[in-house]
């Protein structure tokens, strides 16, 4: 059972133990949401980051070897679960989750679409 689920249960604790046990519960579901929206927070900035380098180098005309020598970013960290309210309940926006469209993919992408590879 999800912390939801307890919170919106009829009398869910029938004693101080099982009212400290949801309280624990809860605030260790909230936690882990609100650990989840910082680290995707993070990395969506590392991310960006490294977007707008990349985008810089290109634009400069720089050679690969040394565009392939910006710093990527870790690999994203998980998503908040299904059971985390919204980001914003957190005072995190969703756009700040999610990483901006990255120029290499659009440039594949039109490539794609305009029949070109």
């Amino acid at each position: 059972m999800n912390y939801q689920q307890t919170l919106k249960a009829n009398d869910a604790a029938s004693s101080l133990a099982d009212a400290k046990n949801i309280v624990a519960t809860v605030t260790s579901a909230v936690n882990a949401c609100k650990g989840a929206y910082t680290a995707l927070r993070f990395w969506t900035m590392q991310e960006n980051k490294y977007q707008a380098e990349v985008a810089l180098a290109r634009k400069n005309k720089e050679p690969a070897s040394k565009i392939n020598k910006i710093a990527k970013p870790s690999p994203p960290p998980p998503k908040a679960g299904s059971t985390c309210p919204a980001p914003q309940v957190f005072g995190i926006a969703a756009s700040a989750i999610t990483p901006a469209a990255s120029p290499a993919a659009s440039a594949t992408s039109t490539a794609s679409a305009a029949g070109h590879s």
